[in-house]
């Protein structure tokens, strides 16, 4: 992403600053303070909008006057954060050897792995890449095109010439009473085939079939509905989101055994080592947040005029590809060529060629749009089974997050999209709903 402004911040809480002597008799050998503390690293890399333009809307409105409408005011960040927790938080003291001979004192607070965290930059997390982020994008746009048809009548039209096949129960039930009975008229390799493809009969035939169906009559039975509800919304935002699934990994790790807490100290002041487990947890989170806008033509009722007609011929044709997606589209082509399940499979250029399709129909814009990425690792150290000279057992627990936030802005014609590309149809329509602020260009 381009870089606007960078901000950092660094804080420390709980900090101490122990004692930690080494005697020889009555002799002061060293002296030293060990210092433990817990850490709060953050850098932000953000366009920097500016906020004159909130404050000039609400005045507007608060002096009575109409709102000049909403704005898109936010724009691309990717915000780092570190941050450690050690428990328990009290400080320890403890003494081991002899006090005619060499002996030890120590104040302070221990904690599991790293009593003194570090505060580089190093530590911060990788986001996803742009293009991995605009991707997601594209998949989450194509999930939530308020024109998206109610049924997808068209490539089922289209499949029709390719039914599938009517299951072949009768036959599988005489190759398993051969398999029962052993005998030499049983084929496997013909067997494990023919189940093979019925499974595949099943998947990719017989469930979308059904589910399509179900479909088209769910759209039969509530039409009106549909239609008043998409009428209502031409010419108004429709905001939508998407939220993908979120993607949690546990990974657990035993250090190792024989270890000590942090800071280091003489291993006379322990009676016992223990035992150091670093659990390691990784989440992601996606999601989509975002506003339409569609425009059906003006019909009024009882107007004949020749203006008036054409308005009713589009009316129709856009309500009609909303309910049952009967429109002939680059998407719909798509759809119904032979390989694009397998392109699929691997990439998103279903989405791609859908999200185009849409928005070269309807007046389709997108107001706003934007794809977040939310990424934590936490990094929890437990340390097991220590204890100190003249002590009971202790359990000592650090906690290390690592967060990663970003957010992409997209195009008013979807993520990725070149404005160079724009017709001077979609340029008439920005500039139309505000969306720019200078002709033939993305001035937000």
């Amino acid at each position: 992403m381009t870089t606007g402004i960078v901000k950092n911040r660094v804080t420390r809480s709980g900090s101490t600053n122990g004692l930690y002597q080494v005697w020889s008799g009555s002799t002061l050998v060293s002296s030293t303070n060990p210092a433990s503390y817990d850490v709060s690293l953050q850098r932000t890399y953000s366009q920097g909008n500016p906020i004159g333009r909130i404050r000039r809307r609400l005045s507007i409105i608060k002096r009575g006057g109409r709102d000049p409408g909403t704005q898109d005011i936010g724009g691309t960040f990717t915000s780092h954060r570190v941050s450690s927790v050690s428990y328990p938080a009290n400080i320890m003291e403890i003494q081991a050897g002899q006090v005619t001979g060499v002996h030890w004192n120590v104040r302070c607070k221990f904690v599991a792995f790293d009593a003194t965290p570090s505060e580089s930059t190093t530590q911060y997390i990788t986001p996803s890449s742009d293009a991995q982020l605009n991707a997601f994008g594209t998949t989450a746009i194509a999930r939530v095109i308020p024109t998206n048809p109610l049924a997808g009548m068209g490539v089922f039209l289209g499949e029709l010439h390719d039914l599938p096949t009517i299951p072949d129960i009768r036959a599988w039930q005489t190759r398993l009473h051969n398999l029962r009975k052993q005998t030499r008229r049983f084929n496997y390799d013909k067997s494990l085939r023919s189940g093979a493809g019925e499974y595949l009969n099943q998947v990719f035939g017989w469930a979308p079939l059904i589910s399509d169906l179900r479909k088209f009559h769910k759209v039969l039975k509530n039409t009106l509905p549909y239609m008043i509800k998409f009428a209502r919304g031409s010419g108004h935002m429709v905001h939508r989101e998407y939220h993908f699934d979120d993607e949690t990994s546990t990974v657990v790790t035993v250090v190792g055994s024989g270890k000590y807490p942090s800071p280091p100290v003489a291993t006379q002041l322990w009676a016992t080592s223990g035992t150091l487990t670093k659990t390691t947890v990784t989440t992601t989170k996606k999601w989509f947040s975002g506003a339409f806008t569609y425009y059906l033509p003006p019909v009024i009722k009882n107007d004949n005029s020749f203006g008036n007609v054409i308005n009713k011929w589009k009316f129709t044709e856009r309500m009609a590809n909303r309910l049952f997606g009967l429109r002939l589209t680059p998407d719909l082509l798509y759809k119904l060529t032979p390989w694009s399940w397998a392109a699929d499979w691997v990439t998103n250029a279903g989405d791609v060629v859908h999200n185009w399709s849409a928005f070269q129909n309807d007046g389709l814009v997108l107001n706003y749009g934007y794809i977040m990425e939310h990424k934590t690792v936490t990094d929890t150290y437990s340390l097991v089974g220590v204890t100190p000279q003249g002590g009971t057992p202790q359990t000592f627990v650090q906690t290390i997050t690592r967060e990663v936030k970003s957010r992409r802005k997209a195009t008013p014609y979807g993520f990725g999209a070149n404005p160079a590309s724009f017709t001077a149809k979609q340029w008439g329509i920005i500039a139309a709903l505000g969306i720019s602020k200078q002709p033939l260009s993305l001035n937000f």
